[in-house]
């Protein structure tokens, strides 16, 4: 079958046929096919079966499709005690949301400055894209800094929150965490550490992205 993928606005994507300009048809994977699980001892990488792979090369490829189609972020105004499903939602398609996973992820962007309010899904958007990063650039070093060590280390926390919603056969590598850091292992090998404020913190460091949360709270910045 001749035709192209289209990414739409909501983010689903669809195909549209070479031989049919007028009907753009949603491209389903069947759910229990990638959500396949397989009984073998987890310290293994599970096989991706063919349509996991074609998935997980979508994902690879495009960080908006992955972030619309797969992230899950905590309801913060959810209750302790709600059902898990109430407690964390699909990102949410919002314009601005969609415009800016397509910005972060521009090669010639090298410094991307956001002013925002409270509650935009900034924060977590962020933290998507480290995630994203993470587990499709293999041994990636990514850094995180916030005003006070606690609020380093909640971001380290989101992180793990946002990888552990992923789908089984997406959390191909396992996970070590300890305060301030996340390290993804088996071949994969990147890890994400979380620093307090200070310049003085990154001198030991070597990192492919820079996030620096609430960086106009930040004193002596890089």
């Amino acid at each position: 079958m001749d035709g192209k993928l289209i990414f739409c606005k909501d983010g689903i994507l669809r195909f549209q046929s070479d031989y049919d300009n007028e009907k753009i048809i949603p491209y389903v994977l069947i759910e229990e096919a990638l959500n396949i699980k397989q009984d073998v001892p987890t310290k293994l990488v599970l096989a991706l079966t063919p349509l996991q792979t074609i998935e997980w090369e979508l994902c690879r490829r495009n960080f908006t499709y992955w972030l619309f189609r797969w992230v899950k972020t905590l309801n913060e105004h959810a209750s302790i005690t709600s059902e898990e499903s109430d407690r964390f939602e699909n990102f949410p398609h919002l314009n601005y949301l969609m415009v800016m996973s397509e910005e972060i992820t521009d090669p010639e962007k090298m410094v991307y400055l956001i002013c925002k309010s409270r509650q935009m899904m900034l924060t977590w958007i962020i933290i998507a894209y480290v995630c994203w990063y993470a587990l499709f650039h293999k041994n990636s070093r990514i850094l995180m800094q916030s005003k006070k060590e606690e609020a380093a280390w909640d971001l380290i926390e989101r992180l793990d929150a946002i990888y552990s919603k992923l789908p089984d056969f997406m959390k191909k590598y396992p996970v070590k965490k300890v305060k301030g850091k996340f390290v993804l292992g088996g071949e994969n090998k990147s890890s994400v550490t979380a620093l307090s404020q200070g310049a003085k913190q990154f001198k030991s460091y070597t990192s492919n992205i820079v996030f620096l949360d609430e960086a106009a709270q930040i004193e002596d910045l890089i």
